[in-house]
């Protein structure tokens, strides 16, 4: 059993909790997490870059070769990752650790519905991107959760898209926002892994070095993207639901303090001062005809 606290998944979590959470949630998992990432990245990147290997160097790839670079990860890599780190996230709510072939086994059972959802997505943000780029960035994070509608709420096709727009409703510059930060945090480690090997592809005039610095870069950053889109979607599910973030609390009671002892039969309750002056004001005449008061009231 984790000795750590259960992570609570639905509730609102602002940008930090979200990253430090997801960061968290990674590190609980490493091992599963990268060893599923790479069982994924390693053969998808081999099957479709395979002329890299014995080939030169080549500074830019070709629009051809970089659009199927782009469509595997989009409609392969990501999904199945995505769908594993769903499956950590919910063992970590049930405060349990994740085992290896059942991680990779929740995203290959989601894999067949995960595929034509996200076929679909694509197709329709890749149209608004050639039409005029804006409408695909908009229809992109409208679409963003689109893998999680079908893994999580079992959505499938176009109902898993009509979730996912109804969730980001109001919160599409939110949504944006935190998915933009969550891929810059992913750039620093995948930078730091791809760069050195791609200077020493250039200097061997190897390609295949290339490629591994590439793949190597998605294996590490892929989990945490997931994550933490994750965490947003769940974040936004609070919010949907009118789930509040948590606050200040309410002033609590003085610990100190005892109620007064209920008044004695025959010796009435002081009542304080009355209504007629506040604590601390002289005591107002006696009105003419009427007898003296105590001067103690």
């Amino acid at each position: 059993m984790n000795e750590r606290p259960a992570l609570e998944l639905r509730r609102p979590r602002k940008l930090d909790q979200i990253l430090g959470d997801g960061l968290s949630s990674y590190g609980q998992a490493i091992w599963v997490l990268l060893g599923v990432s790479a069982a994924i990245v390693i053969p998808a990147n081999a099957i479709v870059n395979f002329d890299s290997f014995g080939r030169g160097y080549q500074e830019k790839a070709e629009v051809g070769r970089q659009i199927i670079d782009v469509a595997l990860g989009f409609l392969v890599i990501s999904p199945l990752v995505t769908a594993m780190a769903i499956h950590v996230l919910r063992e970590q709510a049930e405060n349990r650790k994740a085992g290896f072939l059942e991680t990779m086994r929740s995203g290959f059972d989601a894999f067949a519905p995960l595929f034509v959802a996200v076929l679909i997505a694509g197709v329709g943000i890749a149209l608004g991107l050639f039409a005029l780029i804006v409408p695909g960035i908009f229809v992109a994070v409208r679409w963003l959760f689109v893998a999680q509608a079908v893994v999580i709420e079992k959505k499938e096709r176009l109902d898993a898209l009509a979730l996912s727009t109804e969730l980001t409703r109001g919160l599409w510059w939110r949504t944006a926002g935190v998915a933009l930060a969550v891929n810059l945090c992913a750039i620093v480690p995948t930078a730091l892994l791809a760069l050195p090997l791609e200077a020493g592809a250039d200097a061997a005039d190897a390609d295949a070095l290339s490629l591994v610095g590439t793949m190597l870069g998605q294996i590490v950053a892929a989990p945490f993207v997931a994550l933490c889109i994750t965490l947003l979607y769940f974040d936004l599910v609070a919010r949907k639901a009118g789930v509040s973030l948590p606050g200040p609390s309410a002033p609590q009671a003085d610990p100190d303090w005892t109620p007064p002892p209920p008044p004695v039969e025959g010796i009435p309750r002081d009542p304080g001062p009355p209504p007629d002056r506040e604590p601390g004001q002289e005591r107002p005449p006696d009105p003419p005809g009427l007898p003296p008061r105590d001067p103690q009231a």
